[in-house]
C-alpha cells in the first residue's frame, strides 16, 4: 500500500496528552493508516512548551525541523540543529 499526504492536508490540534505544553500537533502516518508499530507526527512546540516524556513498545524517531532543546528527566540536556535526526 503506497499512502502520501501533504502535510497540510492534516488537521493540526493540541497535544492533550498528560504534561504538554503549548504543543500542537498532525499525525501523519498512525493505525488508522495501517500502521501497527510505525507512527509519524509532526509537533509544534510553542515557546515554553514541552511534550511529555512517554515510553511505548513502537518505534521512535525524532527529526529536528528548527532549533529546540531536548531534555529527558534524570538526564542532561541536548541542543540539536536544524535537520538533525
Amino acid at each position: 500500500m503506497v499512502y502520501i499526504v501533504n502535510r497540510e492536508q492534516v488537521s493540526e490540534e493540541p497535544l492533550l496528552t498528560r504534561d504538554a505544553k503549548s504543543t500542537k500537533v498532525r499525525y501523519l502516518i498512525d493505525q488508522r493508516h495501517g500502521a501497527n508499530n510505525f507512527y509519524l507526527r509532526i509537533y509544534e512546540i510553542g515557546p515554553g512548551g514541552q511534550t511529555p516524556h512517554d515510553q511505548h513498545p513502537y518505534e521512535h524517531e525524532v527529526y529536528v525541523l528548527t532549533d529546540l532543546s531536548l531534555r529527558s528527566p534524570g538526564s542532561s540536556s541536548h541542543r540539536p540543529s536544524r535537520c538533525s535526526v
